[in-house]
Protein backbone atom coordinates (compact mmCIF):
# COMPACT_ATOMS: atom_id res chain seq x y z
CA UNK A 1 0.00 0.00 0.00
CA UNK A 2 2.84 2.38 0.80
CA UNK A 3 4.44 1.91 -2.64
CA UNK A 4 1.10 2.71 -4.30
CA UNK A 5 0.95 5.92 -2.31
CA UNK A 6 4.48 6.85 -3.43
CA UNK A 7 3.60 6.23 -7.09
CA UNK A 8 0.43 8.32 -6.78
CA UNK A 9 2.29 11.20 -5.13
CA UNK A 10 5.12 11.01 -7.69
CA UNK A 11 2.60 11.00 -10.53
CA UNK A 12 0.78 14.02 -9.12
CA UNK A 13 4.03 15.92 -8.63
CA UNK A 14 5.14 15.02 -12.15
CA UNK A 15 1.81 16.11 -13.60
CA UNK A 16 1.97 19.42 -11.79
CA UNK A 17 5.55 20.15 -12.79
CA UNK A 18 4.96 19.20 -16.41
CA UNK A 19 1.82 21.30 -16.58
CA UNK A 20 3.45 24.35 -15.02
CA UNK A 21 6.60 24.17 -17.10
CA UNK A 22 4.95 23.36 -20.42
CA UNK A 23 2.46 26.20 -20.60
CA UNK A 24 3.21 28.78 -23.23
CA UNK A 25 5.44 26.65 -25.43
CA UNK A 26 4.62 27.69 -29.00
CA UNK A 27 7.59 25.85 -30.51
CA UNK A 28 6.31 22.30 -30.15
CA UNK A 29 6.92 21.26 -33.75
CA UNK A 30 10.13 23.19 -34.34
CA UNK A 31 13.51 21.65 -33.52
CA UNK A 32 14.97 23.43 -30.52
CA UNK A 33 18.35 21.84 -30.27
CA UNK A 34 21.41 21.62 -32.43
CA UNK A 35 22.67 18.10 -33.24
CA UNK A 36 23.80 16.34 -30.09
CA UNK A 37 27.35 14.96 -29.95
CA UNK A 38 27.14 11.28 -29.01
CA UNK A 39 30.67 10.79 -27.76
CA UNK A 40 30.13 7.63 -25.75
CA UNK A 41 28.28 4.34 -25.99
CA UNK A 42 25.79 5.20 -23.22
CA UNK A 43 24.53 8.23 -25.16
CA UNK A 44 24.29 6.15 -28.32
CA UNK A 45 22.18 3.56 -26.48
CA UNK A 46 20.06 6.36 -25.04
CA UNK A 47 19.49 7.76 -28.52
CA UNK A 48 18.46 4.30 -29.76
CA UNK A 49 16.02 3.84 -26.86
CA UNK A 50 14.62 7.32 -27.54
CA UNK A 51 14.24 6.55 -31.25
CA UNK A 52 12.49 3.25 -30.51
CA UNK A 53 10.13 4.34 -27.72
CA UNK A 54 9.89 8.14 -27.60
CA UNK A 55 10.50 9.74 -31.00
CA UNK A 56 7.04 8.97 -32.38
CA UNK A 57 5.43 11.31 -29.84
CA UNK A 58 8.41 13.57 -29.10
CA UNK A 59 10.19 14.16 -32.44
CA UNK A 60 13.66 15.56 -31.92
CA UNK A 61 13.11 15.68 -28.17
CA UNK A 62 10.44 18.34 -28.56
CA UNK A 63 6.92 18.22 -27.24
CA UNK A 64 4.94 16.53 -30.07
CA UNK A 65 1.78 14.97 -28.75
CA UNK A 66 2.83 15.87 -25.23
CA UNK A 67 5.25 18.23 -23.49
CA UNK A 68 8.93 17.41 -23.68
CA UNK A 69 10.78 16.51 -20.48
CA UNK A 70 14.31 17.17 -21.71
CA UNK A 71 13.84 20.95 -21.53
CA UNK A 72 12.38 20.94 -18.01
CA UNK A 73 14.49 21.28 -14.85
CA UNK A 74 13.27 17.92 -13.54
CA UNK A 75 15.51 15.82 -11.30
CA UNK A 76 16.64 12.44 -12.62
CA UNK A 77 14.41 10.43 -10.26
CA UNK A 78 11.35 12.31 -11.49
CA UNK A 79 12.31 11.79 -15.15
CA UNK A 80 12.69 8.06 -14.46
CA UNK A 81 9.32 7.99 -12.69
CA UNK A 82 7.73 9.72 -15.68
CA UNK A 83 9.10 7.05 -18.03
CA UNK A 84 8.12 4.15 -15.76
CA UNK A 85 4.66 5.35 -14.71
CA UNK A 86 3.64 7.54 -17.66
CA UNK A 87 1.19 10.41 -17.42
CA UNK A 88 -1.90 11.34 -19.38
CA UNK A 89 -1.54 10.02 -22.93
CA UNK A 90 2.04 8.92 -22.27
CA UNK A 91 2.26 5.23 -21.48
CA UNK A 92 4.48 3.87 -18.76
CA UNK A 93 7.41 1.71 -19.87
CA UNK A 94 8.03 -1.39 -17.77
CA UNK A 95 11.45 -2.92 -17.07
CA UNK A 96 10.64 -5.51 -19.71
CA UNK A 97 10.33 -2.80 -22.41
CA UNK A 98 13.11 -0.50 -21.16
CA UNK A 99 15.46 -2.16 -18.69
CA UNK A 100 17.28 -0.20 -15.97
CA UNK A 101 20.51 0.19 -17.99
CA UNK A 102 18.55 1.43 -21.00
CA UNK A 103 16.61 3.84 -18.76
CA UNK A 104 19.87 5.24 -17.38
CA UNK A 105 21.14 5.67 -20.95
CA UNK A 106 17.87 7.34 -22.00
CA UNK A 107 18.05 9.80 -19.12
CA UNK A 108 21.71 10.58 -19.95
CA UNK A 109 20.65 11.23 -23.55
CA UNK A 110 17.76 13.49 -22.43
CA UNK A 111 20.09 15.42 -20.14
CA UNK A 112 22.47 15.84 -23.08
CA UNK A 113 19.58 17.18 -25.18
CA UNK A 114 18.79 19.56 -22.32
CA UNK A 115 22.33 20.92 -22.26
CA UNK A 116 22.71 21.19 -26.06
CA UNK A 117 22.90 24.66 -27.52
CA UNK A 118 19.53 25.98 -28.66
CA UNK A 119 19.21 26.04 -32.42
CA UNK A 120 18.74 29.44 -34.06
CA UNK A 121 15.29 29.29 -35.67
CA UNK A 122 15.19 32.87 -37.01
CA UNK A 123 14.70 33.43 -40.70
CA UNK A 124 16.98 36.14 -42.07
Amino acid sequence: MNSIRIVIVATCVTAGLLFLTSCGSALRDEPRMAPVPLGNEKLQVGQQVFAQHCYQCHPGGAGGLAPAINDKPLPVWLMKTQVRVGLGAMPGFSKERIDDDQLDALIAYLKTLRSAEPQDTRID
